[in-house]
């Protein structure tokens, strides 16, 4: 049998809303629509009230209240059958009508959630693990009729919009969660961070030493090995490196194409058919997975010629990529040795990996990444040194402080001054490997110099030479088609040949030059 409470009636005045009601905003064009809907059908649905000495307490059913008295009418309730002393059961049945409203902002809606979960707790007690009883997520979620991962992303949020602006004044859940993400991230990011410098302090207690350039070279030179890099990675355990930089040679024959000189040394890239290529390539990345952490990310330099070699061996030893890679444009660079026949090369493609889910720090940063060209004296002997800057920009774009980071082919050494550079904020853990002696100098040479000092190098000026009547006469052999007009040899050629000069004049107007 059905058992039907009696309904109450009284005016506006004569009911009671407790201060701390857990609604407090109500939208003024819903509550026009349900007072015009009393005023046409009446209030079909009482509230609910309670008795407390001779007042009469709402306990549910705000939103109908104000509509009532909108439209100066009385408001219809029940009576609750708790008692006055028993706040518990009173607070319970608001919070359980709260979170079932559609009508509730978000923060109000988490915020019912969170009271109820915390109101629970204090009743029953928080549930522990390992011990039987208490009041759970589960719990709170069984009675919002809820999912618990639902239950838990209100309880986040209502922590957050407590002690964060941001969080309170998000428009919707959605954009809460992005801040709430963007907060917790800074959260790590700085814990990291002391966790680094907690490391490091530990170091130094063990004895500091002077710094000087010997001991810094000493000091680097055992983070920068003199080893092939598959012999060198066995020292390591697995899954160590949380970021990896692979310069790997390009094998389409570059030595063959570019041009030489700068006193630089001779290099090989030996060209090779793209299966035996996929071949080493695939050898060489499967090396370097066992040794990238669960969630890690993966940096490699190659020639856009071998664009799907390297994606399908990227693929085929486990890595995530889109296939799209990181330009990385070298202003001022074009560098060919056969200017005649091939444009200048001025870019560099770099693949992006990732081994598991390690995500981007820098979020959203271009897939084309301007740089200055490395110059001649920045390259010293090293015939394919790269700027710094790249090294830079892409260390920022990936990773934590603290993390682990290794270069397994570094040449000139250009990842270890970036990471050298970014001790302050990142504290990274760097090493690299190379297997040719001279370079390795190099490498240690350059971190020890610094960033600053090569980032800022400046190219000496050549020196101002008076062309010898030799030299002048052995570069016009070739007649005037093949001098620059205006240049030094063209005014020689122009005085020493007048007969041509009517020709000469022609020609001119006849190219455009």
């Amino acid at each position: 049998m059905k058992i039907v409470k009696e309904v109450f009636e009284l005016p506006i005045e004569e009911i009671t809303v407790p201060p701390d009601r857990h609604r407090k905003v109500f939208e003024a064009k819903k509550l026009r629509n349900l007072a015009i809907s009393f005023q046409k059908g009446g209030q079909k649905q009482p509230g609910l009230c309670r008795r407390e000495g001779e007042a009469v307490v709402l306990v549910a059913g705000e939103r109908r209240l104000r509509a009532c008295e909108m439209l100066g009418i009385p408001y219809q309730f029940t009576l609750d059958e708790v008692g006055e002393d028993n706040t518990y059961e009173i607070k319970r049945i608001e919070l359980e009508e709260n979170i079932c409203r559609e009508n509730l902002t978000w923060l109000e809606q988490d915020n019912a959630t969170t009271d109820l979960h915390l109101l629970e707790q204090k009743q029953h007690g928080a549930a522990k693990v390992g011990v039987r009883g208490g009041h759970s997520v589960k719990d709170t979620a069984n009675i919002a009729q809820e999912s618990v991962g639902t239950v838990s992303e209100s309880l986040k949020r209502s922590l957050f919009a407590k002690s964060n602006e941001e969080v309170r004044k998000a428009p919707t859940k959605s954009e809460a969660n992005k801040i709430i993400k963007r907060l917790e991230e800074k959260l790590h990011r700085y814990e990291r961070l002391e966790t680094a410098f907690k490391e490091e302090e530990s170091e130094s207690e063990e004895g500091e030493v002077e710094i000087t350039p010997e001991n810094q070279m000493i000091y680097f030179s055992k983070k920068i090995h003199e080893a092939r890099m598959e012999d060198k990675l066995k020292d390591y355990e697995d899954n160590y490196f949380d970021v990896m930089f692979f310069d790997p040679p390009w094998r389409v024959g570059l030595d063959t194409i570019r041009k030489k000189g700068g006193g630089t040394d001779d290099f090989e890239d030996e060209p090779l058919k793209p299966k035996d290529f996929k071949m080493e390539l695939v050898t060489w990345l499967s090396t370097l997975w066992e040794k990238m952490a669960e969630n890690s990310h993966l940096y490699l330099f190659f020639g856009i010629v071998n664009h799907e070699v390297v994606y399908s061996s990227l693929l085929e030893v486990g890595f995530n990529t889109n296939k799209i890679p990181l330009i990385w444009y070298k202003q001022g660079s074009h560098v060919v040795r056969n200017p005649e026949v091939w444009p200048g090369r001025s870019y560099e493609p770099i693949a992006f990996a990732r081994k598991g889910s390690k995500n981007l720090v820098r979020k959203g940063a271009p897939d084309c990444i301007l740089t200055p060209c490395p110059t001649p004296s920045m390259k010293k002997n090293h015939p394919a040194a790269k700027h710094p800057m790249i090294y830079l920009e892409l260390l920022q774009r990936s990773c934590l402080p603290g993390d682990k980071v290794l270069d397994p082919m570094c040449g000139s050494g250009m990842m270890g001054v970036a990471a050298e550079a970014l001790e302050p904020s990142l504290k990274l853990k760097w090493e690299m490997i190379e297997k040719d002696s001279d370079f390795r100098r190099l490498a240690i040479v350059n971190v020890v110099d610094g960033f600053s000092n090569i980032a800022q190098r400046k190219e000496p000026e050549a020196p101002l030479e008076t062309p010898t009547l030799d030299k002048l006469e052995e570069a016009t052999e070739g007649g005037y088609k093949e001098l620059e007009p205006g240049s030094t040899e063209w005014k020689f050629y122009w005085d020493n040949h007048p007969e041509e000069q009517e020709e000469i004049l022609a020609w001119r107007k006849e190219t455009g030059k």
